[in-house]
């Protein structure tokens, strides 16, 4: 897959077919060595990460072999960034679910300062378009979470519903003014369905015909 100036390569495997997957992986380096030498190119073998996707039974048994690159051999990565998503090599999300709800708590640091400036209406939409694009940004692609990761991903929302309305207190229940400002759960794997309809409705205005 290639995406700007950023190549991927995906090979699927048997584990006991560890050997001939990582000779495959080499020999398709080897081939785009060739390509971007002969167009003048380099490969930044520094940038150049490789990561095995595996349960963890079944990665714990692999002997694993190093790819190379110009004869430099690839340490394997326990996660690596692809597109700003996180992957890990058990395709454990907590990487890429700590990273999302940083950046909410993030956005809300710094909205915090400008609250009392704030009407309700204008704190609402700030948090539809600075907030949201962290909770759904690849949502279909790490659907699969555990209770405590959909839990980290649902505090973050009641801090974005407790920022917007100002006036909760600790002890009540967030969901009844979450479902009052018209935002669905990001409880991964309930309802994915409903999950593009917090996007702001600036973006779902239908075109005028005339």
């Amino acid at each position: 897959m290639l995406f700007a100036d950023d190549l991927q390569v995906y090979f699927s495997f048997l584990p006991h077919y560890l050997e001939i997957g990582v000779h495959r992986l080499n020999t398709d380096i080897a081939t785009v060595v060739v390509w971007a030498t002969s167009n003048g190119l380099s490969l930044n073998v520094r940038k150049t990460k490789a990561i095995i996707l595996a349960s963890d039974p079944y990665y714990h048994q692999l002997n694993l072999q190093r790819d190379a690159l110009n004869s430099v051999k690839l340490p394997y990565s326990a996660k690596v960034q692809c597109l700003g998503l996180w992957i890990q090599t058990s395709l454990d999300w907590s990487r890429q679910v700590g990273s999302a709800s940083g950046r909410v708590y993030g956005v809300l640091r710094v909205l915090r300062r400008l609250r009392r400036l704030l009407s309700r209406q204008n704190r609402k939409e700030l948090i539809e378009t600075l907030v949201f694009p962290h909770l759904d940004y690849a949502c279909a692609a790490y659907d699969d979470l555990f209770d405590y990761q959909n839990l980290q991903l649902h505090r973050a929302l009641n801090a974005c519903v407790r920022f917007v309305v100002g006036s909760i207190s600790r002890r009540e229940h967030v969901t009844p003014y979450r479902i009052g400002l018209g935002w669905v759960s990001v409880i991964r794997g309930a309802d994915t369905s409903r999950l593009p309809s917090r996007t702001p409705a600036l973006l779902r205005v239908p075109p005028r015909t005339r």
